[in-house]
């Protein structure tokens, strides 16, 4: 068994069983493959496309797990970031991982300025949170 294949063998045989807690947020099984189902679309919608990359700089979220199992259905490559770098060292890693893409956490927006540092690579912006103009809203 592929690992794309386990949300959505699991949405047809446990649809209301629980798949995911993550604070006091919980997720059926076919919540969740819904929710990993419109991620892919939406990445997919935004012109990405198999084998591109997308950084992800966040802390443990339940988004985390939706963005694994999109990649395993979508081909894309997912680059997990260290949230302790300092702007430098994100901005060497994502311009020279060639990454177009950046999943954020909306509380990394005020410690980095990240349009100015990623502009060279990064076009797509999706904030976990409140997105600010110019950017997108992962939900």
């Amino acid at each position: 068994m592929l690992l794309k294949e386990l949300p959505i063998r699991n949405a047809r045989r446990y649809p209301e069983k629980t798949a995911l807690v993550f604070g006091k947020r919980r997720y059926t099984f076919k919540e969740f493959n819904n929710r990993v189902n419109s991620l892919v679309n939406a990445l997919l919608g935004m012109g990405i496309k198999k084998g591109d990359r997308v950084g992800m700089l966040s802390d443990n979220c339940s988004q985390y797990a939706e963005m694994y199992f999109c990649a395993a259905k979508s081909g894309i490559v997912i680059m997990p970031l260290n949230t302790g770098l300092g702007n430098s060292d994100l901005s060497y890693i994502i311009n020279n991982s060639e990454a177009n893409t950046l999943i954020l956490q909306e509380r990394y927006l005020g410690s980095c300025t990240f349009k100015i540092v990623f502009v060279d690579k990064v076009s797509n912006f999706i904030v976990i949170g409140e997105a600010p103009e110019g950017m997108r809203s992962y939900e």
